[in-house]
């Protein structure tokens, strides 16, 4: 029963038609469409009109009406007023309409929701969602190109709208899917861990990941500007904090919400707000040492010398410096730019937005913090020379211009670059320069020992990466401030590289009882010459070198993604001489290889074990997986005990994307049984993806959410899409 307000009013409903409705009908629900159309504003005739024709009738609860009249109000309010608040992201500005605050980007973006909104929609709205269409008489309409005012007008006589998650969030999750199937883009100089670049993110996969590059057109999809050394919080609801890469990417290629942190922003902060609070008066005391004024500027007391000189530290302030913040030591750069030469006031305005804050000791040694990367302890490790003109200054610059003059010294044979020394110090022309030697009188020079696997990080506070030997070499010839900073893990491989060429030049250290062979310590594990090389003893402070425990019995089965099975010793060492990363297995799992092989090898001598229904093909059982000889191989089965030598579990209708040989991974695309059976038998490392279909269906779904059904259904009205 119809009463005929309008929109219409259900006043009673008979039990017997529940049944046709998704949910129970009630007194108070509202008829607000007929076949997709907005009936409200028609008279009784109208509707009747459009309900003898009908296919399909959309009904609303009492208090989703309620809602939309909400949405209505508060964007008839929004419209006679300009927005509420500026959107640090965007710029733009962003207001509060019924529950949900929207940036007025294009498309608007949700920045927050009120948990009593979601309750009239049929996913959770989430930030970062986009709005998409507002109902209208003749159905959704699409809001593209619209701006503030009118998206305002539109809600203010509609009340309906569609939310949809925002191309961000879909780029977001095909690139995560992606990157699971290889390993990382790149090597993170900061940190030696890989990174990937996500839909605009530069991720390095340190623990937690840390932000290394934005581009500018992902900003507005964050409620606050993103900045490098950002640190990912959150997934959805999950902390990522000690979570491995692959765990993360399979976070990310589900979930669309992100949460970033910015680590040690309160110091930041209080420099920048007591920076802006002394400007606007004199100095709170004087210097006695120099005469000139000084105040204190977050936790710190500066005296306005040229540069300023520190003269006292609150304890709580240390922690966001890599070594301990002394009197004396004098302000030398923020964000990287020098204020040699600059008065209080202009010192103090690039104080208010400052990220960085570079202090040199009264004779040498670079500290710098900044609220971003403390927690990484990466810019602690920055050093530099002195700010005095001193020999060594001298030298650097006198050794860099006749470099300038001529191609490099030597080969580096690390990295296939030339090196020069310069100053003293040997420098491998990588993107950043890398340290190969340091002559010893040097040291002296430097707060903390400069060592072979350091990078030159900075000249006079100015970033080097990037900037070819030339440049560099320019920059080098009128230094006075080198900034040298420990990456993460370079001295550990420096020291394997060193190892083994010495090792190289020698026969094994000593016997290996086990296996009748010889062993070396090479940087920190002890080696016996199996092969693949079997790990006998591990120095405990090495252990933070790898992401699982490295335990006597362990195989090394790759030097730099190449497999070292079946090589010599020496072949081996040479490999490690020169190496960058190195694979570990432990002992199950180099028995597992073994058993993939005799699986294999036992498979190859006799035709597939049983048919495959669904395709017609035969299929095996290898080591525990269950193969359909499909082309690519798809996965039928797995038995619990072989997810364990998996980093994510395997299922069935997974393909078998490639197999480890010499050179790495192999795709195995138009090879038959035969063929990789013979490979597997010989390898035994094998890499699985999520089929093809799967990441079809995903595909297909995501664009789906983002346009109305294809096409009608004519049996039940509804839509329908492939």
């Amino acid at each position: 029963q119809l009463a005929w307000t309008s929109p219409p009013t259900v006043r009673k409903v008979r039990p017997a038609i529940q049944k046709r409705f998704q949910r129970p009908l009630n007194p108070g629900d509202r008829l607000v469409e007929v076949d997709g159309h907005n009936v409200e504003g028609l008279d009784r005739r109208q509707v009747l009109q459009r309900l003898s024709k009908s296919t399909g009738l959309t009904f609303t609860a009492a208090a989703g009406f309620r809602w939309r009249l909400a949405v209505r109000e508060a964007a008839a309010e929004a419209l006679s007023s300009p927005p509420q608040e500026e959107d640090p992201a965007s710029g733009r500005g962003r207001d509060w309409i019924a529950g949900i605050q929207l940036a007025w980007t294009s498309p608007p973006i949700v920045r927050a929701v009120k948990p009593e909104a979601q309750e009239h929609f049929q996913r959770p709205i989430t930030p970062g969602d986009e709005l998409h269409s507002i109902d209208c008489g003749s159905g959704s309409q699409g809001i593209v190109g619209l701006d503030r005012r009118e998206i305002l007008q539109r809600l203010a006589t509609s009340g309906g709208w569609g939310f949809k998650a925002s191309s961000f969030d879909h780029a977001l999750r095909s690139a995560a899917s992606k990157a699971l199937e290889s390993p990382p883009e790149e090597e993170d100089s900061l940190s030696g861990k890989g990174r990937d670049w996500l839909a605009g993110l530069l991720l390095a996969w340190t623990s937690p990941p840390v932000l290394r590059g934005v581009k500018p057109e992902v900003q507005k999809h964050f409620p606050r500007p993103l900045r490098e050394g950002d640190t990912l919080h959150r997934v959805g609801d999950t902390l990522v904090s000690g979570l491995g890469r692959q765990e993360i990417l399979r976070l990310l290629a589900e979930c669309k919400n992100l949460g970033f942190k910015r680590e040690g922003s309160a110091f930041v902060d209080a420099v920048r707000e007591s920076a802006s609070r002394v400007l606007a008066r004199a100095p709170t005391a004087r210097d006695r040492k120099s005469g000139k004024g000084m105040d204190w500027i977050g936790g710190i007391q500066l005296a306005w010398t040229s540069p300023p000189v520190v003269r006292d530290i609150k304890p709580e302030v240390q922690q966001h410096f890599g070594r301990p913040l002394s009197p004396g030591d004098r302000l030398n750069t923020i964000d990287k730019q020098s204020v040699a030469g600059l008065g209080r006031r202009e010192i103090l305005e690039r104080l208010c937005g400052a990220t960085l804050f570079g202090f040199t000791g009264p004779r040498t040694g670079m500290r710098e913090a900044e609220g971003a990367e403390s927690a990484g302890g990466l810019l602690g490790l920055l050093r530099a020379a002195g700010v005095v003109d001193n020999d060594f200054e001298k030298e650097v610059r006198r050794s860099a211009s006749r470099a300038m003059a001529s191609p490099p010294g030597e080969e580096d044979p690390i990295s296939g670059k030339g090196r020069d020394w310069i100053g003293g110090i040997q420098l491998a022309w990588t993107s950043p320069p890398t340290v190969r030697g340091v002559k010893p009188h040097v040291q002296s020079e430097f707060s903390q020992p400069i060592e072979p696997g350091d990078i030159l990080r900075s000249v006079d506070g100015q970033d080097i990466a990037g900037r070819s030997r030339q440049e560099v070499l320019a920059l080098l010839s009128r230094s006075s401030v080198l900034g040298f900073g420990s990456c993460k893990g370079s001295r550990f491989r420096e020291g394997i590289r060193q190892a083994a060429a010495k090792a190289l030049s020698s026969h094994p250290a000593q016997a290996d009882s086990e296996s009748g062979r010889g062993r070396d310590w090479i940087g920190g594990f002890q080696l016996a010459w199996t092969s693949p090389p079997t790990v006998r003893k591990v120095r405990p402070a090495i252990q933070k070198r790898f992401q699982r425990p490295l335990n006597p019995g362990d195989r090394l089965v790759e030097v730099d993604g190449h497999n070292v099975e079946g090589l010599d010793r020496r072949q081996v060492l040479q490999r490690l001489s020169k190496s960058t990363g190195l694979t570990f297995t432990a002992a199950a799992g180099f028995r597992w290889r073994l058993a993939v092989r005799e699986a294999a090898a036992e498979a190859l001598s006799s035709p597939p074990q049983e048919e495959d229904p669904a395709s017609g093909r035969g299929r095996d059982w290898i080591a525990g997986i269950q193969l359909a000889w499909t082309s690519p191989p798809i996965v039928r089965a797995v038995k619990p005990e072989a997810q364990e030598h998996f980093q994510r579990p395997i299922t069935p209708g997974d393909e078998l994307h490639s197999i480890d040989c010499g050179s790495g991974s192999q795709g195995i695309v138009g090879l038959d049984r035969r063929e990789i059976l013979q490979r597997l038998a010989t390898s035994g490392g094998w890499g699985f993806k999520a089929s093809s279909f799967d990441h079809a269906l995903r595909s297909a779904a995501s664009k789906a959410l983002e346009s109305p059904p294809e096409e009608e259904d004519p049996m039940s009205g509804k839509g329908r899409d492939w």
